[in-house]
């Protein structure tokens, strides 16, 4: 504080208790002061270690920031920080800060160590948070995520800013002085609208902000030089005045841009201070006048010193005012340097209570670095008192006072080593802490999270804990209903932060059951260990029940301020139990799922059989075909056939028309279930729902084909195809389901090359349109895929016919899709018919229209063979496949539109388009064009 003082004689590494006074001693302001120090140490350092740095009682939530339309509120009630205790003792908006004028916007810019004084001409208080322009005019702060946060510092208030102070009764003299805290508000832009930000982020623009000042000062009396003749006397050296004082060292600019680093300093502690009354220009223009020019010759405001002048703005924004010479004084006229001011002194500063307070000097600080030299950068303030600094933070105000003696020609400073240390500075105290996060989108704002730290009273830590009893089950007697017991009781705890609390009262609520007293409520009493406990008897007919348990308070319920227990419980009955029909078809089939409807499936079933018809050896059936014949005649239409483990064959051509009226699942046990054809026709047509699943299929003699259409519903999976083909005839054949899925296969059709054997690729699959929806995922398909049709022929677009083709296409979709995911497929053509009438219609140069195709086709992360693939569909993605083409053509694509992204290649290759313009990226070696 700039107090008349003499010295500060507090040293907190003493851990001194307290200052006793002596009889018929003199009365030193040192001990006054010090004991005011060791008590504000002492209950700031237990309210920092009870709270935390930071923290708000929950029974006056104060500092609480809410967004109010271009405003944001703020709460009444406290907060602590670093044990300085903040007030806010009504809601106010944040431009409406009692120590903040209303005209000083409180948004931080970015990069600044303190808030910008408000423009010269802004004189009307803002009434919703603005930021200035360049050409002073308020305007809307950016966009962006903003932290709100509080800063507390201690200001020093003499008499001259605050009147009561002085004792009119004996004159109104100048008596002691008083420490202000002061809380501000202030907004710190930390990111962009969508930043990822929380309370606990780390940022480092905050941490800057936030950051003790580290830069030090060392000081000494100036060192005796010893002569070198031995003959002379040592000049004089040491603090050479005749008065003793108390300088004051103090930072007065920073250096954050655009400030330099300054320091001003005092003999008086800056003690000198009195109010402006006159300004210049009236009428002298460099003259000023003073209420006060000072108390006597040597505590006055004199010719060579300096005046800085201020007002309520510098203070409540933390920055120094400018300083100014002063020539001569005549009464209280004050003459003033004024061209070598350190800043201009516009007339802004002649208002809102205008200051000046005289210092000695400044001068720039050039601090050295840690390793400098003993001697290195010493600058003298006057007669003797030297200084120099050490590098690091340092912020406006930050001051250190030097007590300075005649009787000893020296000053008191810390020691280390026998030379002058360097001491952090005494001050001035601010603290920092985060308030909120907040949003700020065309001016208006919203509180994105709340960032204080709340914590209760220590007499109100009494509340409400589980010890046990939640989840139980218990198992009912459905030919004897009635009420059950849990196996264990209910229990809860009472307890005073870590002790228990005996004879507190707890009510258990139960809607559904009863409790040990036969009501649905019943009050429990605390036993020494704190611990309440009830049965609970469970109710029949419901399966899941619920019991409350909450503290009361003199008998009462007390809302919101105990925790309430809620426990669980349920009776153990099997319709409560989860089944897993995987295995069972039929019971999947049927949407079985819980082990009492299973326990019901099965009690209602013929039980000379399991799940499903068996067909093999020792079957129900010996074939297949018979087993289907029979069942079908039967008049069944919800079928399931299980190919027992062997060799399975048909007796007869198996060629089925359900009409669309019957459900078949024909299942088998993987490869140990293995079905022989040798050349009998298998076509099974319009079911409702086909699957067939886990078996062989194999006829590696004779051509064979299984022709599967019409089927509403089609499921093919954990099926291996593996027989021979013949053109127009591919192995498997697939049309007209509204919903086909074709998983996990794989499919192997070979065919007869004349000279070349039988173990060419042939042709695995054909989807004869686009109508349905279809899947084909993790399958290994090996011969030709057919799409629209079969493919018998190896007919190709060159370069030239696909560009051409582009203008004309006009594809006819159907409303089907086909998704082609995670296979692996060699050749994939499209049908004979497709390619020979786009050949037609761009030999005559006319529109190419297309009569089928799947509105959407998707292929992902699959991988196409050796061969030229051919995509068509109104709707196209490749997305992560892997092409791997024998030449520099790796395939077409005719589509409406098309997207491709993150496909393959393992050479550099082209893919042809054509009728839309793709989409593509990242795609290697894999040229789209």
């Amino acid at each position: 504080m700039k107090a008349d003082l003499s010295r500060s004689t507090d040293q907190p590494g003493k851990h001194y208790r307290g200052v006793r006074m002596q009889q018929g001693r003199v009365q030193l302001d040192a001990d006054w002061n010090e004991q005011q120090d060791i008590l504000n140490r002492r209950l700031e350092t237990e309210t920092r270690d009870s709270i935390g740095k930071s923290g708000v009682p929950i029974a006056n939530p104060g500092f609480l920031l809410d967004g109010n339309g271009q405003n944001i509120d703020v709460s009444a009630g406290r907060l602590y920080l670093e044990g300085l205790l903040c007030e806010n003792p009504a809601p106010l908006a944040l431009t409406s800060q009692p120590d903040l004028d209303g005209r000083i916007s409180p948004i931080m810019p970015a990069g600044a160590s303190l808030l910008p004084l408000p423009p010269a001409g802004a004189n009307a208080a803002l009434t919703a948070i603005r930021v200035y322009s360049a050409a002073g005019n308020p305007v809307q702060p950016e966009n962006g995520l903003y932290l709100g946060y509080l800063e507390a510092w201690l200001r020093h208030v003499t008499a001259l800013e605050d009147g009561l102070i002085r004792e009119v009764a004996l004159g109104g003299p100048d008596s002691a002085t008083r420490d202000q805290l002061v809380w501000q508000i202030k907004l710190l832009r930390v990111g962009a609208l969508n930043a990822d930000l929380d309370c606990l982020s780390d940022i480092a623009a905050w941490n800057e902000l936030g950051k003790a000042s580290d830069g030090k000062l060392a000081v000494r009396a100036e060192p005796g030089t010893p002569p070198k003749d031995p003959c002379l006397l040592t000049p004089e050296a040491g603090y050479q005045r005749l008065e003793n004082q108390l300088y004051r060292v103090e930072v007065h600019e920073d250096g954050v841009a655009p400030a330099k680093l300054r320091y001003k300093w005092s003999r008086d502690n800056g003690s000198i201070l009195t109010r402006l009354t006159g300004w210049l220009n009236d009428p002298a223009p460099d003259e000023i006048e003073v209420a006060s020019i000072g108390r006597d010759p040597y505590l006055a405001i004199t010719a060579g010193c300096w005046l800085e002048i201020f007002n309520d703005d510098h203070e409540q924004t933390g920055r120094g005012g400018p300083l100014v010479q002063v020539l001569k004084t005549e009464g209280n006229r004050v003459t003033l340097d004024v061209a070598n001011a350190t800043e201009p002194l516009g007339d802004e500063l002649f208002a809102r209570h205008p200051r000046v307070r005289r210092w000695d000097g400044w001068a720039p600080l050039n601090p050295v670095a840690p390793n400098a030299g003993d001697n290195t950068g010493w600058v003298e303030l006057e007669d003797g008192v030297e200084v120099r600094f050490l590098a690091g933070k340092l912020r406006v105000g930050d001051y250190w006072t030097i007590p300075a003696r005649t009787a000893t020609a020296g000053i008191e400073w810390p020691q280390a080593g026998g030379k002058p240390a360097f001491a952090a500075p005494q001050g001035v105290l601010r603290a920092f802490t985060r308030l909120a996060l907040l949003r700020c989108q065309a001016g208006v704002w919203t509180r994105v999270s709340d960032c204080r730290n709340l914590f209760p009273a220590l007499t109100e830590l009494t509340n409400l804990y589980y010890i046990g009893g939640d989840g139980q089950q218990a198992m009912p007697d459905p030919l004897n209903p009635q009420r059950v017991a849990l196996p264990s009781p209910l229990e809860v705890a009472v307890y005073n932060g870590q002790f228990p609390v005996a004879g507190a009262q707890v009510r258990f609520h139960a809607p559904q059951g009863l409790l040990q007293n036969g009501a649905v409520d019943t009050t429990a009493t605390t036993g020494p260990d704190g611990i309440a406990s009830v049965e609970w008897f469970l109710a029949p007919g419901v399966l899941d029940q619920t019991c409350t348990a909450e503290l009361l308070e003199a008998g009462q319920p007390a809302p919101g301020k105990y925790a309430d227990i809620h426990f669980s419980a349920r009776l153990a009955v099997a319709a409560a139990v989860a089944y897993d029909p995987a295995n069972c078809a039929d019971m999947q089939a049927a949407g079985v799922n819980t082990v009492q409807a299973a326990l019901d499936s099965l009690c209602q079933r013929n039980h000379a059989g399991g799940c499903c018809v068996t067909v093999g050896k020792t079957g129900e059936f010996p074939t297949l075909d018979l087993a289907l014949r029979e069942l079908l005649e039967r008049g069944e239409r919800d079928i399931c056939l299980c190919l027992l483990p062997g060799d399975h064959q048909l007796s007869d051509d198996l060629v089925l028309d359900a009409k669309g009226e019957v459900n078949l699942l024909v299942h088998g046990a993987g490869p140990a279930s293995r079905l022989h054809l040798r050349g009998e026709a298998f076509e099974l047509s319009n079911f409702a729902g086909l699957v067939l699943r886990d078996f062989d299929l194999l006829c590696p003699e004779v051509p064979q084909s299984l022709r599967l259409f019409g089927n509403v519903r089609l499921h093919l999976q954990h099926l291996a195809l593996r027989a021979r083909s013949e053109p127009g005839r591919s192995l498997l054949q697939i049309g007209g389901s509204v919903k086909a899925e074709l998983t996990q296969l794989i499919v192997e059709a070979t065919q007869q090359v004349a000279g070349g054997g039988s173990n060419h690729p042939g042709f695995a699959l054909m989807l004869a349109d686009g109508t349905g929806d279809v899947l084909v995922a993790d399958c290994r398909i090996v011969g030709r895929v057919s799409l629209y049709g079969e493919s018998t022929k190896d007919l190709l677009l060159n370069q030239d016919q696909i560009k051409r083709l582009g203008p004309l296409l006009n594809l006819k979709g159907q409303f089907g899709s086909l998704r082609l995911r995670n296979d692996r497929v060699i050749d994939l053509r499209l049908a004979d018919e497709i390619m020979e009438l786009i050949m037609q219609q761009l030999d005559t140069g006319g529109e190419v229209g297309i009569p089928v195709s799947f509105f959407s086709l998707v292929a992902e992360t699959c991988s196409f063979g050796n061969s030229f693939a051919q995509f068509l569909a109104s709707n196209l993605a490749l997305d992560r496949n892997v092409f791997d083409p024998d030449g520099e053509l790796a395939g077409m694509a005719l589509a409406l539109q098309g997207k491709y992204l993150g496909n393959f290649c393992n050479r550099g290759a082209l893919l042809m388009t054509a009728g839309h313009n793709p989409e593509s990226f990242g795609n290697g070696a894999l040229q789209v064009v």
